[in-house]
C-alpha cells in the first residue's frame, strides 16, 4: 500500500489552484467516484473539463 505523505504530496503537485489547473483521478468508476467528480466541479466551476476514455466512448462525449 502507498505511503499515505506521498499520496498527499502527488496530489498537492497535481493540483494547481493558482492557475485553475485540477485533476480528478478516478480508477474505478462508480456512483461514489461520479458523485465526488460532480461535487468538484460544481466547487471550482472549471471552464474546461478533460475527459480520458476508452477511443470508441467519444460518441457518448455529448451526453456528459
Amino acid at each position: 500500500m502507498a505511503d499515505a505523505g506521498a499520496i498527499v504530496a502527488a496530489h498537492q503537485g497535481l493540483n494547481q489552484p493558482q492557475r485553475g489547473l485540477y485533476f480528478a483521478p478516478v480508477r474505478h468508476h462508480s456512483p461514489a467516484s461520479a458523485w465526488a467528480v460532480r461535487a468538484l466541479i460544481r466547487e471550482i466551476k472549471p471552464k474546461r473539463v478533460l475527459i480520458e476514455g476508452p477511443a470508441d466512448f467519444g460518441a457518448h462525449i455529448p451526453l456528459i
